[in-house]
């Protein structure tokens, strides 16, 4: 979570010492708690209906922190690690944002103005439960495991999203799994849902464009909203 600082939050930022005390130390400190559980504005889209907390994700299945709509981009395909680490697939580990890794600007050689930083994911929106996302971290593995209570509970999904489903999905249309569906883009917007460019430009994307999601999907970088996902692919993205 590198964002506060920019959105006059430095004294959270600071108080909670990111990036060197984790996410189970700040829950469990009874004077820290209540920053992660604070609701912060410029996390929310106005037209979502979900709690100031969410109690979807939670932190070691008891702790509520802020709800967050707009979500790191992890890249094309399903969520990834970094490069090295065994669950890494290299041909889709292509997104802003991934544990343990700094990305510059100059990584981003498809362009700033043509690659997604963040994507937006509703509460509930036509009568699916998206979950949103959480603020200021996630509690868990890279990939979720059955193990977590609710599955949720951990992983990048509470924090991250993906080029991996449609937008707008309807639930469990990628079979019986508990977290598929939520990882794409999602709104309570007609038609489609916001990102966030790196050159700091708000788009809103039609739910209609081309992408392919989990039932079409190859695992390649092969739609306009993968090439959007990605950082890095040198393919020639078009109109969007």
């Amino acid at each position: 979570m590198t964002g506060p600082p920019y959105i006059e939050q430095s004294a959270a930022y600071n108080t909670l010492d990111i990036g060197r005390k984790n996410f189970t130390a700040v829950v469990t400190d009874p004077s820290l708690l209540p920053i992660v559980q604070a609701p912060m504005a410029a996390f929310r889209c106005a037209s979502d209906v979900g709690p100031p907390r969410n109690n979807f994700y939670l932190v070691h299945a008891l702790y509520e922190t802020a709800t967050s709509n707009y979500l790191a981009s992890n890249g094309s395909w399903a969520f990834r690690a970094p490069l090295g680490d065994p669950g890494a697939v290299s041909s889709t580990n292509n997104g802003m944002f991934r544990q343990n890794v700094a990305t510059r600007f100059r990584d981003l050689t498809d362009g700033t103005s043509n690659t997604i930083a963040l994507g937006e994911r509703a509460w509930k929106a036509r009568s699916v439960d998206y979950s949103a996302g959480l603020v200021w971290g996630m509690y868990g593995s890279v990939v979720l495991r059955t193990t977590y209570t609710p599955p949720e509970a951990g992983g990048y999904v509470s924090i991250m999203t993906t080029a991996f489903g449609d937008m707008n999905p309807p639930r469990n249309v990628y079979g019986n799994s508990t977290d598929y569906y939520r990882r794409g883009l999602s709104s309570n917007h007609s038609g489609g849902a916001h990102v966030v460019l790196a050159d700091g430009a708000v788009r809103f994307l039609s739910e209609n464009m081309d992408q392919n999601g989990w039932s079409g999907g190859t695992g390649l970088v092969d739609s306009t909203l993968d090439r959007l996902f990605g950082m890095n692919d040198g393919q020639v993205l078009g109109e969007f």
